[in-house]
């Protein structure tokens, strides 16, 4: 799948964890819906790496991560478009200066233990 640039990945329901092996290295879009294994390192993982030049876009629901993912995400040079559903449990999450330079869209939502965003 040499040549796939878009990939949906659909977990059966809310409380199924994604176990991926492998993305396509020329994905630009990607879309996860279910849980990801614990711990913020899934995002460094050789399987994000794989993907990090040409990701420009990025869905994540029913993650349920405990640990701020933005860290993480921001190695993603050309991300522009981030959407989070459902996707963090904890109470803040914070933008740094020099985080995500292209950005287009961003979507946070059905984050009920949001507190503060910086």
């Amino acid at each position: 799948m040499q040549f796939l640039s878009n990939l949906n990945v659909n977990a059966s329901d809310e409380n199924e964890v994604l176990v991926l092996n492998a993305l396509p290295t020329n994905l630009q879009k990607l879309s996860l819906n279910g849980r990801l294994p614990e711990g913020a390192s899934w995002a460094l993982s050789p399987l994000f790496q794989a993907v990090e030049q040409n990701l420009c876009s990025l869905h994540l629901s029913w993650s349920h991560l405990r640990e701020d993912p933005l860290p993480s995400l921001s190695r993603l040079a050309n991300l522009m478009d981030l959407c989070l559903d459902k996707a963090y449990n904890g109470e803040k999450l914070e933008f740094l200066t020099g985080w995500f330079p292209k950005p287009k869209s961003l979507y946070l939502w059905d984050m009920p233990n949001l507190k503060s965003l910086h």
